[in-house]
């Protein structure tokens, strides 16, 4: 019986003190250790690539439309004026201001002026031809380039069909309607003319145009 005892108590002993094998990390070799510091390297690299597309997207695209920013705008000018002086090509361009925007936003909320400015962008590009350029410069402004025309009335004619699209044709959402008024500048522009001459000569034709294209 006492034999037994001891033998069960033993048995019990040895179970309590029995310890669990330890698993010792064996450490890194050298050829380990360069490929976990290339791998960090090439995920950072990937990520600062990642961030400076998207910086450059940023500067290149207006975020809220998706047209040309002003940077690209006159990046294509320039593109513009060098054919002219090439191969004596004429183009135009056109200023788009909506009418008392800031006060629009201002009445009507942000979303409502991101939506009608999305809106404007919309018709914008659904109007004009692959060639042709339109971008947003700030608040309600925008601009096209029209490429490669023949002449003047031709110029007259485009800014006029889109300025009219965009005055009869209203942003809507879930609650509103909303009218805007198009006023629009243009100028045709050929071999001498300079890209910041003839943005300051289509913002004074457009502030002055009472919602008629003034040339």
């Amino acid at each position: 019986m006492g034999n037994k005892q001891n033998d069960t108590i033993g048995g019990m002993m040895k179970k309590r003190t029995a310890r669990k094998p330890v698993t010792v990390a064996e450490p890194m070799s050298d050829y380990d250790k360069l490929m976990v510091e290339y791998l960090r390297l090439q995920q950072q690299f990937l990520d600062q690539q990642a961030l400076i597309g998207s910086m450059a997207q940023d500067t290149l695209a207006d975020p809220i439309t998706g047209l040309a920013s002003r940077k690209t705008l006159m990046a294509e000018i320039e593109k513009s004026l060098s054919t002219a002086q090439r191969y004596g090509r004429q183009h135009a361009l056109v200023m788009v201001e909506i009418a008392d925007f800031n006060n629009l936003q201002e009445r009507l909320g942000r979303k409502v002026g991101d939506g009608i400015l999305q809106h404007i962008g919309r018709l914008l590009r659904q109007n004009i031809r692959p060639t042709d350029i339109a971008a947003r410069l700030e608040a309600g402004r925008f601009c096209v380039i029209l490429n490669e025309l023949k002449a003047l009335e031709n110029a007259e004619m485009r800014s006029g069909a889109i300025s009219e699209i965009i005055s009869q044709t209203p942003y809507m959402d879930e609650q509103r309607s909303v009218h805007v008024l198009a006023q629009v500048g243009c100028c045709l522009f050929g071999a001498d003319d300079d890209a910041e001459d003839l943005m300051r000569k289509v913002e004074t034709l457009a502030s002055a145009s009472g919602g008629k294209v003034r040339m």
